[in-house]
């Protein structure tokens, strides 16, 4: 089974990966996209993928929930803080995996 975090790290990862790549990947798919369709028409359509993909991700980051109470871990209210260490309801500490007793579902 996956536990929270593990899915948590991949998606910084993921998202991480398609900021770094955005520049080439997107060069290379408008060189392929005129040499073999004569247009950029496709890498209009992929920078609107790659676009929307890096915002979904960083929601589902920014957004993740904490495994023990259930609640925002990096947000309370307005305020927020992407590299909290623990969480703003419960205090978990991050990476840390909750008692199973205390998992809210």
């Amino acid at each position: 089974m996956i536990s929270s975090w593990d899915k948590y790290r991949f998606n910084w990862r993921l998202l991480w990966i398609l900021i770094v790549c955005y520049v080439p990947g997107l060069l290379a798919i408008a060189y392929l996209s005129d040499k073999v369709f004569g247009s950029f028409t496709i890498s209009y359509v992929a920078f609107g993928v790659w676009i929307f993909s890096i915002l979904v991700l960083w929601i589902r980051a920014i957004f993740f929930t904490c495994p023990r109470c259930g609640q925002s871990f990096f947000s309370r209210g307005w305020t927020s803080n992407g590299f909290a260490r623990e969480c703003f309801h419960c205090g978990l500490p991050k990476w840390a995996e909750p008692d199973r007793s205390t998992i809210q579902k």
